[in-house]
């Protein structure tokens, strides 16, 4: 539990009682928002629970509905803030907002190094004593909030999930679990009920990624230096009940072609078969739909290029944006993009080419 410190000076004391009674104040005007903590009530079957960081914890469970049928949740539970951790994480938000230097940003510099200092200055104003637990805590939701997924961070972090959607604000976000794939989408405990807050979680994500979204362009698609592709569309221009966001997220580690032999992916005589294609340097597609696998086994097809065979430096990769990663040295993925920045993707196809326009494309 969070102590107030007492020291022998009255202005002190009076002076930390007027800090945190601004403070609550800047709470319960909305000024800044306070970070939102999942919690897990418990209800249902469980079928699984893990913990995937400190203080964080998954669980699979069988929810019985009130008409009797049956579906299937995975639950986030994360640690909780006390009126005073609020306080603290509200004061520390607004003087990382306001101290934080671009420039500093743009040459490099530890954020969680920063965040701590800014803690530790506000936690001294406030005269708390913090012990390293409630601190870790603290410094979890601040980054969660300023440079990570906000809500969606405790499914971020589980190896296990594959897809994160966000249909709209207000309902709850849908996630597929490797493990329980057979059961499709999951519903989960995180629902955004502010669609402010979804918006700026989207604009955050398209930065990260280096593609613009705004009002005047309102969908993007990329992948962000995590290596997790996403799609996004923002506010109702596209769509009808407010932003979207679909989420995407690739094993660190890429299937190799003997694991998908292995798995029963492919037969041994299919993956030979491929394997010579490659090797022939022939002409070939994948396509499927959704969650087919498309991209797993282009993965484990780049895996099987030589790297010596043409020497290092000429094989190039195409995307409409980065989501294939290359295990062997000497691939340059690549991408373009028009004038405007957008995507081939996002290209007008021959069907709407102006009749002037064709002689210059």
């Amino acid at each position: 539990m969070l102590r107030l410190r007492s020291s022998g000076k009255a202005p002190d004391a009076e002076r930390a009682k007027e800090e945190l009674v601004r403070a609550m104040k800047e709470v319960l005007a909305g000024d800044i928002r306070v970070p939102i903590v999942l919690r897990d009530s418990g209800a249902g079957r469980t079928l699984e629970e893990y913990y995937v960081a400190r203080g964080v914890r998954i669980r699979i469970a069988e929810v019985l509905k009130p008409d009797g049928s049956v579906e299937y949740a995975c639950l986030a539970d994360e640690s909780p803030l006390t009126t005073l951790d609020e306080i603290i994480c509200v004061k520390t938000l607004r003087a990382i907002f306001e101290l934080m230097d671009p420039e500093k940003v743009l040459r490099g510099f530890d954020p969680y190094s920063f965040f701590r200092e800014n803690l530790r200055k506000v936690v001294s104003r406030l005269k708390v004593d913090l012990t390293e637990e409630q601190e870790d805590r603290l410094l979890y939701y601040l980054t969660r909030e300023i440079m990570r997924h906000s809500i969606l961070e405790p499914f971020m972090l589980d190896p296990n999930i594959e897809d994160i959607k966000v249909v709209r604000p207000g309902y709850p976000v849908l996630v597929v679990h490797r493990r329980y794939s057979a059961y499709g989408w999951l519903l989960t405990n995180a629902i955004f009920t502010d669609p402010k807050h979804l918006d700026e979680l989207i604009i955050r994500f398209a930065r990260m990624g280096r593609r613009p979204i705004n009002p005047t362009q309102q969908t993007a698609d990329f992948t962000t230096d995590e290596g997790v592709r996403i799609a996004a569309a923002l506010s109702r221009e596209v769509t009808r009940y407010g932003s979207a966001l679909s989420i995407r997220k690739f094993p660190e580690t890429p299937f190799s072609m003997t694991r998908l032999v292995e798995q029963n992916v492919l037969s041994p005589l299919m993956a030979a078969y491929i394997w010579f294609i490659v090797e022939r340097k022939a002409l070939f597609f994948i396509s499927g739909p959704t969650g087919s696998g498309k991209t797993t086994l282009l993965n484990a097809l780049l895996g099987l290029i030589d790297p010596l065979e043409t020497g290092e430096g000429d094989k190039v990769g195409v995307h409409d944006c980065y989501y294939c990663p290359m295990p062997r040295v000497g691939f340059e993925p690549t991408t373009y993009r028009s004038s405007a920045g957008r995507s081939p993707a996002e290209l007008p196809g021959p069907s709407e080419w102006k009749p002037n326009e064709f002689k210059n494309r």
